[in-house]
């Protein structure tokens, strides 16, 4: 098993990314793993980031803001976000839990600015 790492994401510590949002963070060579829980209405503001994202809402749903576009997302539901593309998220009223795929491997922070007031989808 020499480089095989492996065990249970509910004892990845827990980060306090933003108010009202929680993540775990699995880093691998390549790529890094995160899962979001979002309380209802918690959002994670506009940024952009060299890496490609793919995200899975696992439960709740999710406005996704992507490039000055809306896209709604619910459970099951997924969406790529190419490098350098601005987007954020805003959970829905029952909050959202999702999981994320960076890759590569996320190094680097980034800055985040609010998210536009709501429009109607």
């Amino acid at each position: 098993m020499s480089d095989v790492r492996h065990g249970a994401f509910d004892d990845v510590p827990v980060e306090h990314a933003f108010e009202g949002v929680d993540r775990r963070r699995v880093d691998g060579r390549n790529m890094t793993l995160l899962r979001y829980r979002f309380a209802a209405g918690a959002a994670h503001g506009l940024h952009s980031h060299p890496e490609e994202q793919t995200m899975l809402i696992e439960e709740g749903t999710a406005r996704v803001h992507v490039d000055g576009d809306v896209i709604v997302l619910g459970a099951g539901d997924w969406a790529v976000v190419p490098p350098h593309v601005r987007h954020g998220l805003e959970a829905g009223p029952e909050g959202t839990r999702l999981l994320v795929v960076v890759s590569p491997r996320r190094t680097q922070g980034y800055d985040t600015t609010p998210l536009p007031a709501e429009t109607d989808v």
